[in-house]
């Protein structure tokens, strides 16, 4: 199911459809391999929908991991998909999650760094994206928000969609007036924090996010 037909799916189920998706099959801590939660990334996709950011749209899924928002997309009725990811393994899982959904997507494995951001040579509607959160490596959000503002259409329009940690959000809204992008949505909220990598302490901790939406004038 992709292309410009309408979805049919409602958002409930769309959480359990990308819940029942393949994870990463060995998270390294270095990459931040962390999950989108489902009922995260199913408010920002169906958010992303009912602004007409996502229907018939060429979109780009920076830092896609396992698949969960750009398979979403596609379900959701991308005209195109593209999903870029450092980690082959990962993308060969995501290969896997889209045959599973029943969609089409295009992976590219690629590392994004700060030289490579601005050379990817893809142009999007729509930038969808759960970036590393910069917890591990300083700074290593800043290549994926470079590589989303390059990608947006050369002649102006397209939209960002940005889960970032909340301790980013006097940089991010820096970026963003240094790009020409307006902010239209800053939104706030909780997410729980499952023990994925062996420094977790904790059974089940907590982190804020944000989740923005850009949009270049």
């Amino acid at each position: 199911m992709s292309g410009t037909s309408a979805p049919h799916l409602k958002r409930s189920d769309l959480t359990r459809r990308l819940a029942s998706l393949e994870g990463f099959p060995r998270p390294e801590a270095r990459f931040e391999q962390v999950p989108t939660p489902p009922e995260e990334a199913s408010a920002l996709l169906w958010e992303a929908l009912s602004r007409g950011d996502l229907l018939g749209r060429r979109v780009l899924d920076l830092g896609a991991g396992t698949g969960t928002l750009a398979i979403g997309a596609a379900l959701l009725g991308a005209n195109l998909t593209i999903a870029v990811e450092r980690d082959a393994e990962a993308a060969e899982v995501g290969r896997r999650n889209s045959t599973l959904a029943g969609v089409e997507v295009d992976w590219r494995v690629l590392e994004l760094t700060e030289a490579s951001a601005g050379s990817l040579q893809v142009e999007a509607d729509t930038v969808i994206m759960n970036p590393p959160f910069g917890a591990q490596r300083r700074h290593a959000d800043r290549p994926f928000l470079e590589a989303a503002a390059a990608a947006l259409p050369r002649a102006g329009g397209g939209a960002v969609y940005l889960l970032s940690n909340a301790a980013s959000q006097a940089f991010i809204e820096r970026w963003s007036i240094a790009r020409h992008l307006t902010i239209e949505e800053h939104r706030r909220s909780t997410w729980p924090l499952p023990p994925t990598f062996s420094h977790h302490r904790e059974a089940r901790g907590k982190v804020e996010v944000d989740r923005w939406i850009f949009r270049r004038r």
